[in-house]
């Protein structure tokens, strides 16, 4: 275990420079105060490694300050079927959230994939892309995350200026990201400029 201080910078630096500072071969981005399942690194490790995965999504459960538990799973029918990102993203209603999957090192890496740092909504701009690229993908029906519920969190708080701004924000850096690294007309760039839609609608609400 290894404890790295820095200046606060916000959750996506944070998160980035745990990516840059991890050894092993795999990253999971744990919010600080969620918690994950007991005992399950290990047969996440043998999924991983045994399918050759770039990314390995799941389910979670919504953990409330009375004590209650509410599993938030995925209606997808083709659990533990490895897929392309493209497809993955256009089959797959998965959550925006980074905690909600185990990335693989090399291939954020080599992909340039970072959090976009000073926003909030951020993993909103990062889980598409970061789905999108990969070769092998792959979720699992299974609660491995808990998700704490608390009042006073910053996705809860009434920054609605500011929400409204990094929604924009994010509409356009996933547009440029369409039209940088993806073929016009293939799955892929369509897959995303519907997450553009999607980012600029949601600030139309604030």
């Amino acid at each position: 275990i290894r404890l790295i201080h820095r200046e606060n910078g916000g959750l996506s630096a944070a998160r980035n420079t745990g990516l840059r500072e991890a050894k092993g071969a795999y990253v999971w981005f744990v919010d600080s105060d969620d918690w994950i399942e007991p005992n399950i690194l290990n047969s996440i490790c043998n999924l991983v490694v045994e399918d050759s995965l770039d990314v390995l999504c799941f389910n979670l459960q919504l953990v409330f300050p009375d004590g209650r538990k509410n599993p938030y799973c995925i209606q997808y029918d083709d659990s533990k079927k490895v897929l392309r990102g493209g497809d993955f993203l256009s089959e797959v209603t998965m959550p925006p959230a980074a905690w909600a999957a185990i990335f693989k090192k090399d291939y954020l890496v080599e992909n340039k994939l970072q959090f976009y740092e000073g926003i909030l909504h951020e993993d909103q701009e990062f889980t598409p892309r970061a789905y999108c690229l990969a070769k092998r993908i792959l979720y699992i029906d299974k609660i491995f995350y808990n998700y704490n519920q608390r009042e006073g969190s910053i996705m809860k708080s009434k920054q609605k200026k500011r929400k409204c701004e990094n929604l924009l924000t994010v509409a356009d850096s996933l547009f440029n990201f369409a039209n940088n690294k993806l073929e016009k007309g293939t799955k892929e760039y369509d897959v995303i400029l519907g997450k553009v839609a999607f980012a600029f609608s949601q600030s139309l609400t604030y």
